[in-house]
């Protein structure tokens, strides 16, 4: 009797179009559809960024714990949570209090939002929870304050240039508006009251401060474009301002240069100067609490993927599954929405098995990704039917492909 190929399916989400769970469910579908002689295990996968809440929840014992009155990036109250891994332990994800939705466009203007809300969960694991170490997932936010909302949360001051306590521009809570003007950091019993909290972010990326122009543009809905370029260049000077002056408190140089202090709109800087804080890529973390490893080693074909392949060798967590793939030395299956531009010659239809040294390097064999597809049509402007769309012709290109690898001998 011919061997069952066995299949591991490891996915997180499909940026703005499939989440964790309707990911590994349309990909277990197709390749059963396309070959019914395989054997399927699904894990869902993050990496600290947009839906690290749910796959902690979904995959671990822990805890929910639920905290009303918390403040969304666009100052609307609302009932969010955090999860307790054991007594001690918390798990907070940044995207899970500040993400936008879809339907919430007209609001995706960093100046305008507000880290506070995750400040307020954090308050609310120390004071209330008793916790002593908190996991904070970094990654999928809507905000680029640098953490200033999320300190003011916490009960900390900022000084003006005259050394008086600076005032938000809307008067009540800082956003990415106000990094320009913070000139200093208020020193107080803070220090003593955090100084015994262990912070481990889990970045979805490794990108520093002068790295943030991609994905701080990414969090400008296209209703801005007028005010883009102005958006964009407010919001770099402000970090930078921001960073002179979190280097000069923590006493550290040149902080701008150093990995992880670019993601999430740069919460690390913030983080940084009031607890332990340890930075590292989240993927690390999920590896570890999912068994992944040894699911990799008992499978003959590893599936994983996201929904733009651009920036993904410096840390993202599919990346991170391929490398681990490559050391058992079993073929992978990368499945994108789009890729980077540098990227596009290297495919002839949807399918890439040509790729540049630098992706096969990390253990990606063979490439689908729907540019080409969706390059040909008309693509609606409206965030909401725009990700119908998407959806619609995700399934198209990945049902197409996957039974065009399955028919050739020499993949299989």
């Amino acid at each position: 009797m011919e061997n069952r190929k066995k299949i591991l399916i490891a996915l997180g989400s499909f940026k703005d179009v499939f989440n964790p769970i309707e990911s590994k469910n349309l990909i277990q579908k197709l390749l059963i559809n396309a070959n019914t002689n395989v054997d399927v295990t699904t894990i869902t996968v993050a990496d600290g960024g947009e839906y690290s809440h749910e796959v902690v929840k979904e995959n671990l014992d822990c805890i929910e714990i639920k905290v009303g009155n918390i403040l969304t990036p666009h100052k609307t109250k609302i009932t969010s949570s955090y999860l307790m891994l054991d007594s001690d332990t918390a798990f907070i994800s940044s995207s899970h209090i500040l993400r936008l939705e879809d339907d919430l466009e007209k609001f995706k203007n960093p100046l305008n939002l507000t880290s506070f809300g995750l400040g307020q969960l954090i308050k609310h694991a120390i004071l209330d929870s008793k916790v002593t170490k908190i996991f904070i997932g970094l990654g999928g936010t809507n905000t680029v304050d640098g953490g200033i909302g999320m300190l003011q949360a916490l009960g900390i001051a900022f000084l003006d240039k005259s050394g008086s306590h600076l005032v938000p521009v809307d008067g009540v809570f800082f956003s990415g508006r106000d990094l320009k003007n913070v000139e200093g950091i208020e020193r107080g019993n803070h220090e003593n009251l955090f100084k015994n909290i262990n912070i481990v972010s889990l970045c979805d990326g490794k990108i520093n401060i002068e790295e943030m122009h991609t994905p701080n543009n990414q969090k400008i809905s296209g209703i801005y474009n007028n005010e883009r370029d102005r958006i964009n260049k407010v919001l770099a000077n402000g970090i930078q301002k921001y960073a002179s002056t979190v280097g000069k408190y923590i006493n550290k140089k040149n902080i701008e240069q150093k990995w992880f202090y670019g993601v999430a709109g740069g919460i690390n800087l913030s983080l940084r100067c009031f607890f332990n804080l340890e930075m590292k890529l989240g993927i690390t973390f999920f590896i570890d609490k999912l068994n992944l490893t040894e699911h990799i080693r008992n499978s003959d074909l590893v599936v994983t993927g996201e929904g733009r392949f651009d920036n993904s060798l410096s840390g993202k967590t599919p990346v991170g599954i391929s490398q681990i793939a490559k050391t058992y030395n079993k073929e992978v299956l990368y499945l994108v929405g789009s890729v980077g531009e540098e990227f596009k010659v290297y495919f002839d239809g949807n399918i890439s098995r040509n790729l540049p040294l630098s992706i096969k390097e990390n253990g990606i064999s063979t490439m689908i990704s729907c540019h080409n597809f969706n390059e040909n049509i008309d693509i609606p402007l409206n965030a909401i039917d725009r990700k119908k769309v998407y959806r619609k012709n995700t399934e198209i290109v990945f049902k197409q492909s996957i039974i065009e690898l399955f028919n050739c001998k020499e993949w299989c």
